[in-house]
């Protein structure tokens, strides 16, 4: 029972180049906060400490994005993830609108918005598969 509900969710993930960028960035405030702690660490400014905030800021947001998916689409819902989250219930569901590459899921208590420049290519075209699919369930094409 669990391995057929693990089968159905399917994942959307971010574009590996936008994970690599955040890495990217804790890596180099990382090595100038390090440069500073070594070259002067008896004149080490308080605003030095910033370097190390923002990289282990970058930090947490690689390896969120590494673990977790933009969005999971399971047999009854959507799940955007994110520190707050959004579900969408496909009966829920009153309209599906693409502009400017993102999807925007309306129902009557929520408008919910699938930004399609983070998503990777391959993600991107199953995502848009099955929105043809779930337009045509349900008959709002």
């Amino acid at each position: 029972l669990l391995r057929n509900l693990i089968e159905r969710i399917m994942k959307i993930k971010f574009k590996r180049k936008l994970v690599k960028l955040h890495l990217f960035f804790a890596v180099m405030w990382t090595t100038l906060f390090i440069v500073q702690l070594f070259l002067n660490p008896e004149e080490m400014h308080w605003s030095a400490y910033g370097w190390l905030v923002l990289a282990l800021g970058y930090f947490g947001i690689f390896f969120y994005q590494h673990k977790y998916p933009y969005l999971n689409i399971g047999s009854e819902r959507m799940c955007i993830n994110g520190p707050l989250g959004k579900n969408v219930y496909y009966n829920q569901i009153k309209d599906i609108k693409k502009f400017a590459g993102d999807y925007t899921l309306s129902t009557q208590q929520q408008e919910v918005t699938i930004n399609g420049q983070l998503l990777d290519q391959h993600s991107k075209d199953q995502l848009e598969i099955e929105l043809e699919k779930l337009l045509s369930k349900l008959n709002l094409k």
